[in-house]
């Protein structure tokens, strides 16, 4: 966590839709195996604890309060862990069913972050932060919440719910522009062909546009496969660049290490991200520590990889030089150009750019 290194994670753990205590302690060993690993923010799929699946089972009161209750013993079982995790349930709350996520860290229970927009079965997130008390905590419920550790001054994390993220006014946007650099994305979609594809293009158009580092969890193994198969792309995502994915069809946890100082300073020279004072700021404790760098930095960060890529590349900067030669040459009503070679680097790409 020094110098704005921070190692984060997606679970994609094994279920059974509506075993909420198999689920739960499934979550749990996902959480353990990150937490040795070094992960310090560790997200879980929309809906985890019951399934995304379980259909006009949210409904029923029984469930709903099972998944109060095993929130409560992950809660618990989690205390010692110095991380902050994101994992996925159905809420029942004042009378309503919230299509949730809990935000735990040290013991406690930060916050339920809902989805804006309702279904069948759920209902649309209130429109302005709640407190209120769930399973046995003092919390908000709401999508205007940042969280920041203390001992991190360049990490802001922001929640996003399931295909929140995708829409054409996504909060995402308005997470960023209030200052979150790491987007938690929990989801589920139904596997189709092409979707890897389309979802790495969208993590990489993601996170470059919004400067931030994206983690998204996919729902996978267990869910029903009566309306569609899910496969658990798990993806993180850095300012345009895909740090790790998981393989489809598999259940796991994949992690990465992100710099969130990179996000911090592309920002500073961009006006668009700016404070947003209507948000609730939840500050959370995480140990200081050395975070290992698992991946040597590349010899050549600005040059592409590969030949086609580097060669394409090459194009475009040959492009740009030329038309902006030819152009001066026309408004200097000159009748050619006049090169002095010397064989050195510099003259023999002025040769190249005027020819």
């Amino acid at each position: 966590m020094k110098n704005g290194f921070i190692k984060v994670g997606a679970a994609s753990p094994a279920l059974r839709v509506g075993a909420v205590s198999y689920n739960r302690e499934n979550c749990v060993k996902c959480a353990l195996e990150a937490a040795q690993s070094g992960v310090r923010a560790l997200s879980f799929p929309e809906l985890a604890l019951t399934g995304c699946t379980a259909g006009d089972l949210f409904l029923q009161k029984k469930l709903l309060l099972a998944a109060e209750r095993e929130l409560a013993v992950y809660i618990e079982e989690t205390a010692e862990l110095d991380m902050i995790s994101f994992i996925g349930l159905p809420a029942l709350v004042a009378g309503k069913v919230y299509n949730a996520v809990a935000v735990v860290a040290r013991g406690d229970l930060l916050a339920l972050v809902p989805t804006l927009y309702s279904d069948r079965h759920f209902a649309p997130a209130p429109r302005e932060n709640i407190a209120l008390s769930f399973a046995g905590f003092d919390t908000l419920l709401g999508t205007d919440v940042i969280f920041t550790p203390a001992s991190m001054d360049e990490l802001s994390i922001a929640v996003v719910v399931g295909e929140d993220c995708e829409s054409l006014f996504s909060v995402a946007r308005e997470h960023a522009a209030a200052g979150a650099n790491l987007i938690v994305n929990p989801t589920s979609h139904v596997e189709v062909a092409g979707l890897g594809d389309r979802l790495v293009s969208f993590a990489e158009s993601f996170s470059r546009e919004l400067e931030c580092t994206l983690i998204r969890a996919e729902a996978g193994e267990g869910e029903s496969g009566t309306d569609g198969v899910y496969a658990a792309r798990s993806v993180i995502a850095e300012c345009g660049d895909i740090l790790s994915m998981a393989k489809p069809y598999g259940c796991g946890v994949i992690s990465a290490v992100t710099d969130a100082e990179r996000s911090s300073l592309l920002r500073v020279r961009d006006w668009g991200f700016s404070e947003n004072t209507n948000y609730d700021f939840i500050e959370f404790d995480l140990t200081e520590c050395e975070t290992k760098i698992e991946c040597a930095p590349r010899r050549l960060p600005f040059v592409p990889e590969g030949e086609a890529a580097l060669a394409k590349r090459a194009e475009e900067i040959l492009s740009i030089q030329s038309h902006a030669l030819a152009g001066r040459i026309t408004r200097s009503r000159s009748s050619g150009a006049v090169i002095g070679v010397s064989g050195g680097l510099d003259s023999t790409l002025a040769l190249l750019v005027a020819a």
